[in-house]
């Protein structure tokens, strides 16, 4: 039948494109769940990363075509014809989220590596689906947006949910779909300051308008440590003398007295709050990290460098040295902090 062969030809489609991606066997079997819950059997798939546009643009096009063709067909009232008109909307936004999806699993960074080798985190009952529930709500709030921005941040939680299933919850879902341009100009200041998963805190956070603007934060239930005594960071130096604190892709390596340890203040991110900044692109890592250089107790310690993190496995970091940010000693062949 027709529509049983172009069901197949697109699944065959899309198959190639996830090989393309990198992703596990399971991950793939839920990209295929996603995209069919999401939009059918239908699904322009964008031969290369250039054409998602000209993809985005075919889906609205073939949808409107459909639209006017069923109009021609049928003999419609006003009521079903703004029925009809209001399922062709939904029908492209969804789509066009699909096509932002599959571009965002091919961005996504491949599995992490130990010397050399990649590895994917285990998880024995990882699902070949997304929780039905998650997805029913994902299609429902997908159908309702129409900015290119906006389709694009929902292409990548699909992604990023479908790589690592449990990453976003319904309430981030909501959350993200609730959110208004001064909110979200709000998590994005914030997500300059943070690192990994905290915002290291400084007294600038207990007056003027950062006070209020981390009230609000924590109103929203994004962060913990407004007020009263702050949460804490600690580390400690190994063995060798050297402890690590880790963002998203660098690290303040530190170098020092074995045994050595130390504490910081800091603004814990919820569990929404982590979902939430995820997203968003942490362009200032580097100097977030610098920053927190500063706040570190120095007792002890005899040099502090910034590194690109090369893996990540549970607690356990390795970094490669780029240049230095403090010492107790002239400046060493690594560097100093760029200027």
């Amino acid at each position: 039948m027709p529509g049983q062969d172009d069901h197949l030809s697109n699944e065959v489609a899309l198959n190639a494109r996830l090989d393309e991606t990198g992703v596990t066997f399971a991950a793939k079997s839920r990209a295929v769940a996603a995209f069919d819950r999401l939009v059918g059997s239908v699904l322009d798939i964008p031969a290369a990363h250039f054409e998602r546009i000209a993809a985005k643009i075919r889906v609205k096009q073939r949808i409107g075509e459909q639209l006017e063709q069923a109009r021609a067909d049928l003999t419609l009232d006003g009521l079903a014809a703004e029925v009809l008109e209001d399922r062709a909307r939904k029908k492209a936004n969804a789509e066009c989220i699909a096509v932002e999806a599959l571009e965002a699993l091919k961005r996504l960074p491949p599995p992490q590596s130990v010397n050399g080798e990649t590895f994917e985190q285990p998880h024995a009952d990882e699902p070949s689906k997304l929780d039905d529930d998650w997805m029913n709500q994902f299609v429902r709030y997908s159908e309702e947006i129409t900015s290119e921005n906006l389709q694009q941040l929902w292409g990548q939680v699909l992604a990023n949910e479908i790589r690592s299933p449990g990453g976003y919850s319904k309430q981030t879902l909501r959350f993200i779909y609730e959110l208004d341009s001064e909110t979200a100009k709000l998590c994005e200041d914030f997500s300059k300051l943070r690192v990994g998963d905290h915002i290291p805190y400084t007294e600038d956070f207990s007056r003027g308008d950062l006070m209020y603007a981390t009230i609000e934060l924590r109103r929203m239930g994004l962060i913990e440590g407004v007020g009263g005594s702050q949460p804490t960071q600690n580390f400690a130096l190994s063995n060798e003398g050297v402890a690590m604190i880790g963002g998203d892709t660098k690290a303040l390596i530190l170098k020092g007295r074995p045994g050595v340890h130390g504490t910081y203040s800091s603004l814990l991110l919820t569990r929404l709050g982590k979902q939430v900044m995820s997203l968003l692109a942490h362009t200032r890592e580097e100097e977030a990290l610098r920053e927190l250089s500063k706040l570190i107790p120095k007792d002890g310690l005899e040099q502090i460098l910034l590194g690109a993190i090369q893996s990540r496995r549970a607690d356990f970091l390795t970094a490669t040295p780029l240049y230095q940010v403090w010492s107790s000693h002239p400046p060493s062949g690594l560097g100093t902090q760029p200027t």
